[in-house]
């Protein structure tokens, strides 16, 4: 018992992680960018020059590419790769 309490442990510890790495990318977007948000996030906004925004936002922008990098590779559905994965999912397979 006392291992599977220490796993359900460390699974909402992973969980607190991720929660808070997405929580600190939108207030990033929100506070330093967007300014559109303001009720749900501590801190005011903050003014950046346009020359330090044009450094900021493909920095920001690199999760969000990085996951779409992930799932393509994660959710193959080439006929040759992973046919059954496009079947389950009800998707056309592609040749290529």
């Amino acid at each position: 018992m006392c291992g599977g309490v220490l796993e359900w442990r460390r699974w909402l510890g992973f969980l607190g992680i991720v929660i808070a790495l997405a929580y600190m990318e939108e207030w990033a977007w929100d506070r330093l960018i967007w300014h559109e948000q303001g009720d749900l996030f501590l801190f005011p906004a903050v003014e950046l020059s346009v020359e330090l925004q044009t450094l900021l936002v493909p920095l920001l922008a690199l999760p969000q590419a990085t996951h779409y990098l992930l799932d393509a590779w994660i959710w193959k559905t080439k006929k040759t790769e992973n046919p059954q994965l496009a079947r389950a999912m009800s998707l056309s397979l592609s040749s290529e």
